[in-house]
């Protein structure tokens, strides 16, 4: 089977996928990482094939920012515009990849709403991986974050 992981954050994105890639490759599956052209070098040094797509980012692939405190004004703006809003974009970029690679399914962040959009516009199976360390910032039609 050919699994396409996917994320759209920084190293916190990345590092819980991490083990899951290595078991698919244990198991005897060809897997590929999709990211942002920056986070390639990052994703290869972990030894697994990486494909990048979307706009470059200046940041430092590796560096990882301090926590913050919980503001979940801030935390429901940055789903909004920084994740949700560049899923278009990335879901373009995804399809491409996709139609070329060909996976059977595909695996990304739960905050890789373009990999879910490109997988579901393409009708490959997909699932999604919980990163955040809140546990999740996604709730049911309505919902909102709520503290702790």
């Amino acid at each position: 089977m050919r699994i396409l992981f996917s994320f759209a954050g920084g190293p916190g994105h990345f590092d819980p996928m991490v083990p899951i890639v290595q078991a698919a490759q244990a198991a005897g599956h060809t897997s590929a990482v999709a990211c942002g052209p920056s986070r390639v070098s990052v994703v290869q040094t972990a030894g697994f094939t990486a494909f990048g797509i979307g706009p470059a980012r200046s940041r430092d692939p590796a560096r990882r920012l301090p926590l913050q405190e919980v503001d979940v004004t801030r935390e429901e703006r940055d789903l909004r515009e920084r994740f949700a809003g560049r899923s278009g974009a990335r879901a373009a970029d995804l399809r491409a990849l996709a139609r070329e690679w060909r996976p059977d399914l595909v695996v990304a962040d739960e905050t890789d709403f373009g990999a879910v959009l490109a997988a579901e516009g393409l009708g490959i199976p997909y699932a999604t991986v919980l990163v955040l360390a809140a546990g999740s910032l996604m709730h049911a039609a309505g919902g909102r974050l709520r503290h702790p």
